[in-house]
Protein backbone atom coordinates (compact mmCIF):
# COMPACT_ATOMS: atom_id res chain seq x y z
CA UNK A 1 0.00 0.00 0.00
CA UNK A 2 2.75 2.20 -0.01
CA UNK A 3 2.08 3.99 -3.36
CA UNK A 4 1.68 7.83 -3.71
CA UNK A 5 -1.74 8.78 -3.22
CA UNK A 6 -2.40 5.21 -1.70
CA UNK A 7 -1.29 6.07 2.07
CA UNK A 8 -5.18 7.58 3.34
CA UNK A 9 -6.20 5.40 6.18
CA UNK A 10 -9.04 4.48 4.67
CA UNK A 11 -7.41 3.12 1.82
CA UNK A 12 -5.11 0.74 3.50
CA UNK A 13 -7.03 -2.45 3.14
CA UNK A 14 -5.14 -5.14 1.36
CA UNK A 15 -6.77 -5.27 -2.05
CA UNK A 16 -7.83 -1.84 -2.21
CA UNK A 17 -3.67 -0.37 -2.61
CA UNK A 18 -4.49 0.12 -6.54
CA UNK A 19 -3.98 3.72 -7.81
CA UNK A 20 -6.62 3.93 -9.20
CA UNK A 21 -9.12 3.65 -6.47
CA UNK A 22 -7.41 4.92 -3.92
CA UNK A 23 -10.36 7.46 -4.51
CA UNK A 24 -12.03 9.07 -0.75
CA UNK A 25 -15.22 6.89 -1.15
CA UNK A 26 -13.76 4.03 -3.34
CA UNK A 27 -12.08 2.20 -0.88
CA UNK A 28 -15.07 -0.54 -0.15
CA UNK A 29 -13.37 -4.10 -0.19
CA UNK A 30 -16.25 -4.87 -2.73
CA UNK A 31 -15.57 -1.88 -5.25
CA UNK A 32 -11.82 -2.43 -5.55
CA UNK A 33 -12.07 -4.11 -8.81
CA UNK A 34 -9.93 -2.39 -11.64
CA UNK A 35 -12.56 -0.31 -13.57
CA UNK A 36 -15.04 0.03 -10.81
CA UNK A 37 -13.50 2.80 -8.94
CA UNK A 38 -15.68 5.51 -10.39
CA UNK A 39 -16.38 7.98 -7.63
CA UNK A 40 -20.26 8.04 -9.23
CA UNK A 41 -20.28 4.40 -9.02
CA UNK A 42 -18.63 3.46 -5.33
CA UNK A 43 -22.32 2.86 -3.96
CA UNK A 44 -22.62 -0.88 -2.16
CA UNK A 45 -24.42 -3.42 -4.46
CA UNK A 46 -23.40 -1.50 -7.57
CA UNK A 47 -19.99 -2.62 -8.03
CA UNK A 48 -20.74 -5.46 -10.08
CA UNK A 49 -18.25 -5.42 -13.23
CA UNK A 50 -20.69 -5.22 -15.44
CA UNK A 51 -22.45 -2.42 -14.00
CA UNK A 52 -19.48 -0.48 -13.69
CA UNK A 53 -20.48 2.03 -16.77
CA UNK A 54 -20.84 5.96 -16.04
CA UNK A 55 -24.70 6.61 -15.72
CA UNK A 56 -25.78 3.21 -14.71
CA UNK A 57 -24.41 3.27 -11.32
CA UNK A 58 -28.37 3.99 -9.96
CA UNK A 59 -29.08 2.02 -6.69
CA UNK A 60 -32.00 0.93 -8.24
CA UNK A 61 -30.62 -0.14 -11.80
CA UNK A 62 -27.59 -2.23 -10.22
CA UNK A 63 -29.51 -5.14 -11.18
CA UNK A 64 -27.33 -8.01 -13.43
CA UNK A 65 -28.77 -7.87 -16.72
CA UNK A 66 -30.31 -4.05 -16.99
CA UNK A 67 -27.11 -2.58 -16.73
CA UNK A 68 -26.99 -1.49 -20.50
CA UNK A 69 -26.60 2.05 -21.10
CA UNK A 70 -29.97 2.21 -22.72
CA UNK A 71 -32.01 0.73 -20.06
CA UNK A 72 -30.30 2.61 -17.16
CA UNK A 73 -33.52 4.82 -16.99
CA UNK A 74 -35.14 5.65 -13.04
CA UNK A 75 -38.48 3.39 -13.58
CA UNK A 76 -36.82 1.02 -16.24
CA UNK A 77 -34.66 -1.08 -14.26
CA UNK A 78 -37.22 -3.71 -14.05
CA UNK A 79 -35.95 -7.11 -14.66
CA UNK A 80 -38.52 -8.47 -17.29
CA UNK A 81 -38.31 -4.90 -19.20
CA UNK A 82 -34.35 -4.55 -19.71
CA UNK A 83 -34.69 -6.11 -23.16
CA UNK A 84 -32.82 -3.52 -25.82
CA UNK A 85 -35.90 -1.81 -27.61
CA UNK A 86 -38.18 -1.60 -24.64
CA UNK A 87 -36.11 0.67 -22.51
CA UNK A 88 -38.73 3.22 -23.46
CA UNK A 89 -40.33 5.20 -20.30
CA UNK A 90 -43.30 4.99 -21.53
CA UNK A 91 -42.93 0.93 -22.16
CA UNK A 92 -41.39 0.15 -18.91
CA UNK A 93 -44.83 -1.22 -17.55
CA UNK A 94 -44.82 -5.22 -16.41
CA UNK A 95 -46.44 -7.01 -19.05
CA UNK A 96 -45.76 -4.86 -21.29
CA UNK A 97 -42.52 -5.60 -22.11
CA UNK A 98 -42.97 -7.67 -24.96
CA UNK A 99 -40.32 -7.43 -27.66
CA UNK A 100 -42.98 -7.24 -30.32
CA UNK A 101 -45.32 -4.71 -28.17
CA UNK A 102 -42.51 -2.09 -27.60
CA UNK A 103 -43.75 -0.13 -29.83
CA UNK A 104 -44.69 4.18 -29.02
CA UNK A 105 -48.39 4.39 -29.14
CA UNK A 106 -48.75 0.49 -28.26
CA UNK A 107 -47.67 0.49 -24.46
CA UNK A 108 -50.84 0.67 -22.77
CA UNK A 109 -51.68 -2.12 -20.73
CA UNK A 110 -54.96 -3.44 -22.20
CA UNK A 111 -52.88 -3.59 -25.64
CA UNK A 112 -50.19 -5.41 -24.88
CA UNK A 113 -51.50 -8.99 -25.75
CA UNK A 114 -49.04 -10.77 -28.36
CA UNK A 115 -51.00 -10.36 -31.83
CA UNK A 116 -52.57 -6.89 -30.85
CA UNK A 117 -49.39 -4.86 -31.05
CA UNK A 118 -50.26 -3.45 -34.57
CA UNK A 119 -49.61 0.01 -34.72
CA UNK A 120 -53.08 1.05 -36.40
CA UNK A 121 -54.30 -1.14 -33.69
CA UNK A 122 -53.44 0.34 -30.63
CA UNK A 123 -56.68 2.10 -29.54
CA UNK A 124 -57.92 1.68 -26.67
CA UNK A 125 -61.43 0.01 -26.83
CA UNK A 126 -59.38 -1.94 -30.24
CA UNK A 127 -57.21 -4.17 -28.29
CA UNK A 128 -59.29 -7.57 -28.17
CA UNK A 129 -57.45 -10.20 -29.78
CA UNK A 130 -60.24 -11.01 -32.05
CA UNK A 131 -60.40 -7.34 -33.28
CA UNK A 132 -56.65 -7.12 -33.73
CA UNK A 133 -57.11 -7.25 -37.83
CA UNK A 134 -55.16 -4.86 -39.69
CA UNK A 135 -58.46 -2.75 -41.48
CA UNK A 136 -60.91 -3.74 -38.20
CA UNK A 137 -59.40 -1.67 -35.58
CA UNK A 138 -61.73 1.23 -36.70
CA UNK A 139 -63.20 2.70 -33.24
CA UNK A 140 -66.95 2.00 -34.31
CA UNK A 141 -66.22 -1.15 -35.65
CA UNK A 142 -64.43 -2.96 -32.21
CA UNK A 143 -67.57 -4.59 -31.06
CA UNK A 144 -67.33 -8.07 -30.10
CA UNK A 145 -69.06 -10.07 -32.98
CA UNK A 146 -68.27 -7.32 -35.96
CA UNK A 147 -64.37 -7.69 -35.77
CA UNK A 148 -65.32 -9.40 -39.43
CA UNK A 149 -63.12 -8.71 -42.43
CA UNK A 150 -66.15 -8.44 -44.66
CA UNK A 151 -67.84 -6.08 -41.63
CA UNK A 152 -65.33 -3.84 -41.00
CA UNK A 153 -66.67 -1.18 -43.48
CA UNK A 154 -67.51 2.53 -41.64
CA UNK A 155 -71.50 2.16 -41.30
CA UNK A 156 -71.97 -1.45 -40.75
CA UNK A 157 -70.39 -2.04 -37.32
CA UNK A 158 -73.84 -2.21 -36.31
CA UNK A 159 -73.98 -5.26 -33.64
CA UNK A 160 -77.48 -5.83 -35.85
CA UNK A 161 -75.87 -6.51 -38.99
CA UNK A 162 -72.56 -8.28 -38.59
CA UNK A 163 -73.87 -11.00 -40.22
CA UNK A 164 -71.61 -12.78 -43.30
CA UNK A 165 -73.34 -11.95 -46.46
CA UNK A 166 -74.97 -8.36 -44.76
CA UNK A 167 -72.23 -6.49 -44.66
CA UNK A 168 -73.14 -4.47 -47.67
CA UNK A 169 -73.12 -0.89 -47.34
CA UNK A 170 -76.28 -0.89 -48.73
CA UNK A 171 -77.91 -3.23 -46.31
CA UNK A 172 -76.45 -2.09 -43.05
CA UNK A 173 -79.90 -0.51 -42.52
CA UNK A 174 -81.45 -1.15 -38.85
CA UNK A 175 -83.97 -3.68 -39.54
CA UNK A 176 -82.60 -4.74 -42.74
CA UNK A 177 -80.24 -7.14 -41.70
CA UNK A 178 -82.19 -10.13 -41.83
CA UNK A 179 -79.83 -13.04 -43.74
CA UNK A 180 -82.76 -13.32 -46.29
CA UNK A 181 -83.26 -10.05 -47.08
CA UNK A 182 -79.52 -9.24 -48.01
CA UNK A 183 -79.88 -9.31 -51.53
CA UNK A 184 -79.08 -6.19 -53.43
CA UNK A 185 -82.09 -4.36 -54.44
CA UNK A 186 -84.08 -5.76 -51.44
CA UNK A 187 -82.13 -3.49 -49.04
CA UNK A 188 -84.88 -0.90 -48.79
CA UNK A 189 -86.77 -0.09 -45.79
CA UNK A 190 -89.99 -0.72 -47.05
CA UNK A 191 -89.06 -3.86 -47.97
CA UNK A 192 -87.60 -5.45 -45.33
CA UNK A 193 -90.07 -7.96 -44.37
CA UNK A 194 -89.60 -11.53 -43.69
CA UNK A 195 -91.44 -13.41 -47.00
CA UNK A 196 -91.07 -9.95 -48.89
CA UNK A 197 -87.23 -10.40 -49.92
Amino acid sequence: CCIPGCCIPLCCIPGCCIPLCCIPGCCIPLCCIPGCCIPLCCIPGCCIPLCCIPGCCIPLCCIPGCCIPLCCIPGCCIPLCCIPGCCIPLCCIPGCCIPLCCIPGCCIPLCCIPGCCIPLCCIPGCCIPLCCIPGCCIPLCCIPGCCIPLCCIPGCCIPLCCIPGCCIPLCCIPGCCIPLCCIPGCCIPLCCIPGCC
